[in-house]
């Protein structure tokens, strides 16, 4: 019973299978899953599958058969091919994972040649039955269906585009509301007027929506019957290319509607005829195309009569040809007359032609306008979309619930739009008001560019990404702590002052850059050319608190990276603050805390990581040196001057920092103790330059009443800018000039408020100042513990392993970070090391490690040039005593 089950299977599997794949094909239909295209491809299949058959039929009847002795023989070769096509389909799966898609339609494509094979070898076995041939038919065609089942859903899922993207839409909902109504009115328009019209144009500026609004307008046309021909000019224009694309496209169209048109019929012929009549003319500088047609006139005519006879053929359907980019073309007359020929061309039955271009570009030419009627019917304009419209569309899509929820600021999408709107406006009428004659040709080209780019979406999607990454990075940086706030910063609008920087970025960007350069937010206002700008986008600027905010922003956190995922970055800081780091992700602990939160103790935490992690090489170790080194020598200039006496725990990440170098220089990365000294030179010239007119007023008050130091007697501003290299090169000056401020500070405190209106003002100043000079001091202490240290190691104890272990390890990492002129002194400590080392106690692994970090150590000196810096009889002769000491012969290679 079991063996008959079995056979029975192994014969009809096919009809098994072919009934399941019968019934889904009649599911399909009744859902109408099948479009014409599909049809066609369905079509083709049978006829190969019936051409096969007949081919193995009539090859059979000359009694070229194949035997087997096995009867099962033919279905298990089958079942082994599909199992061999399986395991290629899991094989190319995983090889080409992210291409699912391609690997599955391949598959399929490779089981339908099978299935034709099976056909054909059945056909000389001569076992072939109608319910077989059926059943191998309704495989074919399933298989088909599902190649194309599998492109639609691809393609489906590639046309639901993001809108974040700078990507063309197709629908009709996702247009803005004005250009909703404006696609009903042309689409009608269109339509009704289809028969008294040849040619049109849909204009709009590059970046309007323009292919946006064309390619919903071409979806409307098609749902509603009508044919779609797709020509795109592009930079560089092939005429012939373009006829033949056309000419293919209507093709197609007439093969649609069950029209038969044979290969290199009418209208082939009719495309190819103006081909060949402008193929051996210039096209670039055709005076006039109607002379070309008048010569061929015979040929021309004919082929026209003909080719509008096929159109006829459609009836109730029209043709839309859409030439888009007409305006890209790079040759400026190729523009002209590329549209005189089209229109001449496709002046046909049943078409219309619409150019979809900025017409401005193409009317700007020395023509009138009796020229452009002749060749366009009339111009339709893309409406004008306001900002507030084009904000309200895409808030949803960049301020986000995700990102609002995250904001350590109190503040709703609503409140954020609602200020974009209104500063936008404010920016708009502040340009308008600073018109006058003076300054007007400038002035109203910023309006202009203002105006144009506000109702720009393309523009406007770019500023509102460039707002949410810029509010993305101020909260993981400034909003991390309440500095930012309280106090004097309490009434600052931060969403108003990052939406300034990003539309001043995104729209005025050589500007923004100009600003960039030069450093200074005071020196760019100096400039007439930027001065506008600057007095309208970056508002109240002049006031000290709200000038060092756009100063900070613009000059540190806007060059932060801010494309660092949010879920990453959250769990690298998890990790850092737990202090349970993962050997793979140093390089980005190091990124984290050094660019983006600048946190010392996370630096500290992942330097004494590196410092135990046994796996991690000497050379990543270094890498990881050199960042932190980095860090702790550029730690100064704009940065210093915010975060150190501005940030309430300026003395703490100071101290932290001290604390950071001592470490770095326990462990052989030495920092460079002129970069300490242009750190704290940054600190006092950035806050003095910047606060030099309320220490003037300070220090004459001062005089008024009569405080003095004991040793400085200021008199004017310029005594203490004199007095800089005192202050910075020693530490009882710091002292001396902080007990001054201190003693102004108590005065300052005692004198009547009428007497001194701006006593708050002077008491905010010396407060900062005694701030800078506690951060000086400190850096004063790190220089002097610097000097002392002058890099030097001791020398370890010859016989203990550990101690001539570490010693060695500080060696490779000082030797490594190329400080080869401040290690002179440690060079000839580890020769005389070397020539005193006893390792025959020690060991066998001990001695491995030993000649291993001697090898690293030599090989380093060897890489930096020693003998730049010793004598070179010297070093040759140290490596050849080692070369005999320590190695065998082949160990060591000089």
């Amino acid at each position: 019973m079991k063996k008959e089950l079995i056979k029975f299977i192994l014969q009809n599997i096919f009809y098994l299978l072919s009934t399941c794949f019968f019934a889904f094909l009649i599911f399909l239909i009744i859902k109408k899953k099948i479009n014409q295209k599909l049809i066609s491809y369905i079509l083709n299949e049978t006829c190969q599958i019936f051409s096969l058959f007949i081919f193995g039929y009539i090859v059979s009847l000359f009694k070229y058969t194949i035997k087997f002795t096995n009867n099962f023989a033919p279905t298990i070769i089958c079942l082994l091919v599909i199992s061999l096509l399986i395991t290629y389909l899991l094989i190319e799966l995983f090889i080409y994972s992210k291409t699912k898609k391609e690997v599955f339609v391949h598959i399929l494509t490779l089981f339908i040649y099978v299935i034709k094979a099976e056909l054909v070898f059945i056909c000389l076995l001569r076992k072939i039955t109608f319910l077989k041939f059926i059943s191998i038919y309704e495989l074919t065609i399933f298989l088909t269906i599902i190649k194309d089942l599998i492109n639609h859903i691809s393609n489906k899922t590639e046309d639901e585009v993001s809108l974040k993207n700078d990507s063309p839409i197709d629908c009709k909902e996702n247009l803005f509301k004005t250009r909703k109504k404006q696609l009903n009115i042309v689409k009608k328009e269109l339509l009704d007027n289809y028969d008294e019209n040849n040619s049109i144009v849909i204009s709009g500026l590059w970046g309007s929506g323009k292919t946006s609004f064309v390619n919903a307008l071409k979806k409307q046309l098609s749902i509603e019957g009508n044919e779609i021909v797709n020509i795109q000019c592009g930079v560089e224009c092939d005429l012939n290319q373009m006829l033949r694309n056309m000419s293919n496209q209507i093709e197609e169209i007439m093969k649609k509607n069950k029209i038969y048109t044979k290969n290199n019929g009418v209208i082939h012929k009719y495309f190819k005829t103006i081909s060949l009549m402008v193929e051996n003319t210039d096209y670039k500088f055709i005076s006039n195309l109607l002379n070309i047609i008048e010569k061929n006139d015979t040929d021309f005519a004919t082929a026209k009569m003909k080719m509008n006879a096929e159109l006829k053929k459609l009836e109730n359907k029209k043709i839309f040809i859409f030439i888009d980019d007409l305006d890209r073309i790079i040759d400026e007359k190729s523009k002209i007359n590329i549209l005189k020929i089209i229109y001449e061309s496709i002046n046909l039955e049943k078409c219309l032609t619409i150019f979809t271009m900025n017409f401005g570009q193409l009317n700007s030419f020395d023509k009138n306008d009796d020229f452009f009627d002749k060749y366009i019917d009339y111009s339709i304009n893309l409406s004008n979309v306001l900002f507030e419209e084009i904000v309200d569309e895409y808030s949803s899509i960049f301020f986000s619930s995700d990102l609002i929820n995250t904001l350590n600021i109190n503040t709703t999408r609503d409140e954020i739009i609602n200020t974009i709107k209104k500063t936008n406006s404010n920016i708009l009428y502040s340009l308008e008001y600073n018109l006058d004659d003076n300054e007007k040709s400038e002035v109203r080209n910023s309006i202009n560019k203002f105006q144009y780019y506000s109702n720009n979406p393309r523009k406007i999607k770019k500023l509102l990404k460039t707002m949410e990454n810029l509010l993305n990075t101020v909260n993981k940086t400034l909003f991390i702590t309440n500095t930012y706030f309280e106090g004097k910063y309490s009434s600052v609008n931060w969403i108003e002052i990052l939406f300034r920087i990003a539309l001043l970025k995104v729209f005025f960007n050589d500007s923004f850059n100009s600003l960039y350069l030069l450093n200074n937010i005071k020196d760019y206002k100096k400039i007439i050319k930027y001065n506008n700008l600057y007095n309208c986008i970056l508002h109240d600027i002049d006031e000290y608190e709200i000038q060092d905010l756009y100063q900070l922003i613009i000059y540190e956190i806007y060059n932060k990276d801010f494309s660092i995922e949010e879920k990453y970055h959250q769990q690298i800081l998890r990790e850092l603050e737990s202090n349970s780091l993962k050997l793979y992700n140093y390089y980005s602990y190091i990124y984290e805390c050094l660019n983006v939160v600048n946190n010392v103790d996370y630096a500290k935490k992942v330097l004494l990581a590196i410092e135990r992690e046994e796996k991690y090489t000497m050379y990543l170790k270094s890498k990881s040196n050199h960042y932190l080194k980095y860090f702790v020598e550029h730690y100064s200039n704009r940065c210093i001057f915010y975060n150190f006496i501005y940030y309430p725990y300026g003395k703490q990440i100071t101290l932290l920092l001290k604390n950071t170098i001592i470490n770095l220089n326990e462990i052989g990365c030495h920092v460079d103790v002129e970069s300490i000294n242009k750190c704290a030179n940054e600190i006092y010239k950035q806050y003095f330059k910047r606060t030099i007119d309320k220490l003037n007023q300070i220090v004459i008050f001062l005089n008024q009443e009569k405080i003095t130091s004991k040793n400085f007697n200021f008199y004017c501003i310029s005594d203490i800018l004199d007095a800089q290299d005192e202050i910075l090169n020693k530490t009882e000056t710091i002292i001396y000039l902080k007990n001054y401020f201190n003693s102004a500070k108590i005065t300052i405190n005692n004198t009547d408020d009428k007497k001194l209106i701006v006593k708050d003002d002077f008491l905010d100043t010396i407060h900062l100042i005694d701030n800078m000079l506690d951060i000086l001091k400190t850096w004063r202490d790190i220089i002097d513990y610097l000097d002392e240290k002058k890099i030097y190691f001791e020398i370890p104890n010859y016989d203990n392993f550990l101690s001539i272990k570490k010693y060695m390890d500080k060696l490779k990492n000082s030797f490594c970070l190329g400080n080869i002129e401040n290690n002179i002194n440690n060079i000839f400590n580890f020769i005389k090391l070397v020539e005193n080392l006893n390792i025959e106690k020690m060991s066998n692994n001990q001695k491995n490690i030993i000649k291993e970090d001697l090898l690293k150590i030599i090989l380093s000196l060897e890489q930096q040039k020693i003998c730049n810096h010793i004598e070179k009889k010297f070093w040759l002769q140290f490596k050849y005593n080692v070369h005999c000491k320590f190695f065998s012969k082949n160990q060591l290679e000089f």
